[in-house]
């Protein structure tokens, strides 16, 4: 019988992550977090070291997803290995959809999920996402504005 797969355990942690943004689900959220959760973007690197941290790049997701119109977000595992048996790196790639059109251009990404007891953990996020594009994320709806 083999062990587990890291693309599988990786593909899972995608998808469960997505439902729960979509389901505005902060504690699931978070719970899939390390704590730190270091992040690298075109921004530069950060840390979210707290949970209040988490709680305002949870927002900035869902601000997203509002004011773009998000009705899909469809994450793929292209690679994953395990580094050791708690550790996972891998690769895999975005495509934010908003009825079926291309909100932005697909980008890859790179993380790092950690074993914190029984629970996968993203513990290091490498984001693709190209800085033309990060002023989504900061985005802030515009109430009944027209569509």
């Amino acid at each position: 019988m083999s062990g587990p797969n890291a693309e599988a355990i990786l593909q899972t942690w995608l998808d469960e992550v997505i439902v729960q943004v979509f389901a505005n689900d902060f504690d699931g959220w978070a719970d899939t977090m390390g704590c730190p959760l270091v992040t690298v973007s075109c921004q530069g690197r950060s840390v979210i070291g707290t949970r209040d941290m988490l709680r305002e790049k949870f927002d900035q997701w869902r601000t997203l997803f509002e004011v773009q119109r998000v009705t899909d977000m469809i994450r793929v595992a292209q690679h994953a290995t395990f580094v050791t048996e708690d550790q996972i790196h891998g690769e895999y790639t975005t495509e934010t959809l908003s009825h079926g059109q291309r909100i932005i251009p697909g980008f890859s990404s790179t993380i790092t999920l950690t074993l914190q007891g029984r629970r996968w953990r993203a513990t290091e996020l490498i984001s693709g996402m190209t800085g033309s594009h990060r002023h989504l994320l900061h985005a802030k709806p515009q109430g009944n504005a027209p569509s």
